[in-house]
């Protein structure tokens, strides 16, 4: 653990000053947790400078923990950048597993400020109480910063009509 956690601060490090040779080394290291660990510090660290590439990047990465966890990290950077970037580039990633936890990513960093492009999102998930639980939450987000656009918007969700009422009766 110690071992995969210093791995991944090293690739990390080298990360901040080239991302792409950061990306060779990751790519030299033994599948297993600590290259898993080291592709989303890099990942993280390149979205930051340039999310474009960080995302090239992890596409070419075959499914799995790895790729999806990295997607996550790029994504929670992207959105507090550029979040109308970062939506564009989640709706390349394709439908399933991974994109779920990218929209939940998404839905968390642009929520509290973005609460419009979040909300589209919210729709897509497929488990009902996370989709209920995402749509309440940019509700609450939606109604403290733009009432009457929440209020057209939250009408039109699929959210039960009592959790409606409820988050309406709370904005008050």
């Amino acid at each position: 653990k110690a071992r995969d956690s210093f791995i991944a601060g090293i690739a990390s490090g080298i990360a901040q000053n080239s991302p792409q040779d950061a990306a060779k080394f990751v790519a030299n290291l033994p599948a297993g947790e600590a290259q898993n660990s080291a592709v989303s510090r890099v990942a993280s660290a390149w979205a930051y400078a340039d999310p474009q590439g960080a995302a090239t990047w992890v596409s070419s990465f075959p499914e799995g923990s790895a790729r999806d966890n990295a997607t996550q990290s790029i994504l929670s950077s992207w959105s507090n950048n550029d979040p109308t970037a970062a939506g564009k580039w989640l709706a390349t990633i394709p439908a399933g597993k991974a994109q779920e936890q990218a929209v939940q990513s998404y839905i968390s960093s642009t929520s509290w400020q973005y609460p419009q492009l979040a909300a589209p999102w919210a729709e897509t998930i497929q488990e009902p109480n996370q989709r209920n639980s995402s749509l309440e939450n940019i509700a609450r987000q939606w109604l403290d910063s733009d009432p009457a656009a929440a209020k057209i918007w939250l009408a039109k969700t699929s959210l039960p009509e009592d959790r409606k009422q409820r988050l309406l009766k709370n904005a008050q």
